[in-house]
């Protein structure tokens, strides 16, 4: 037996709508990952360690010359960056700290995953309204 019209209706437009969440999760990514450059902050809410410079203490920069950029693959949405020096930052060396701008093998969201989730839960909102 098939299901009512204004309950198919609504079936449809929860389908659309949890099709739309990779691409809302890429845009939101995409500002997250500024927000941590922002707040000097990695994805599990760790501040990152200043820079030395000749003594002196500076917040370090990766935007200046490391972008991420939102990629979307079927279901799947990453952040990635075509820049060599990427790694050396995200993980660190030995001689340089680790400033991750973005989630690290763990996965770990912290800070992030209720930005995402409440992002999710408004285009799934309308899908259901």
């Amino acid at each position: 037996m098939p299901a009512p019209p204004n309950l198919q209706r609504r079936l449809e437009e929860v389908r659309g709508a949890v099709k739309a969440l990779p691409q809302v999760a890429a845009r939101e990514l995409d500002q997250l990952a500024d927000q941590a450059h922002d707040k000097q902050r990695a994805p599990d809410g760790t501040r990152w360690k200043p820079v030395r410079d000749h003594g002196q203490r500076r917040p370090f920069d990766p935007q200046h010359h490391i972008q991420y950029h939102p990629v979307v693959r079927g279901e799947k949405v990453m952040l990635e960056s075509n820049h060599p020096a990427a790694g050396c930052s995200r993980w660190g060396t030995r001689k340089m700290s680790a400033r991750p701008q973005v989630p690290g093998r763990s996965g770990e969201l912290g800070w992030w995953l209720p930005l995402i989730m409440a992002a999710f839960r408004k285009v799934l909102a309308r899908g259901a309204a």
